[in-house]
């Protein structure tokens, strides 16, 4: 992994974890408040649109099996009522929404700390030719 795409991450994970802890709460707050001036209006959660103002992903829960001797696969659960699971998949998100968000963090901060070395060793790779270049 590159150095900017480390540096990148690591952004993007502390932006996320402070959003979730503290911004985000400081919002709810405000659009509930009866005695608000500012903003009157919030909303965030998970949802089955793709129109989306901030993160748009397409979500998709899938359980396939097939028999050996076969390529074809079908669905395990094509027999329960997908609109009803779909609708309480999301139910389920938004009640652990942050939680969910915060560890979305934390695994990015992981994979950032495990590509550590790579980034450090590109700039230090970077510096030596720098310096070699200057060497006149």
């Amino acid at each position: 992994m590159k150095y900017m795409e480390v540096k990148k991450m690591a952004e993007t994970a502390k932006g996320l974890k402070e959003f979730i802890e503290h911004k985000l709460p400081r919002l709810r707050e405000e659009a509930s408040s009866p005695n608000n001036y500012g903003i009157d209006k919030h909303s965030d959660g998970f949802y089955k649109s793709t129109k989306c103002q901030s993160v748009n992903i397409e979500l998709c829960y899938a359980s396939f099996s097939g028999s050996f001797g076969s390529s074809n696969t079908y669905s395990d659960i094509a027999d329960l009522d997908t609109k009803i699971l779909g609708e309480y998949i999301i139910k389920y998100l938004n009640i652990h929404k942050d939680e969910i968000m915060l560890e979305v963090a934390n695994l990015i901060i992981e994979e950032v700390k495990k590509n550590r070395d790579v980034a450090i060793k590109e700039l230090d790779d970077y510096r030596a030719s720098i310096l070699k270049i200057l060497e006149d």
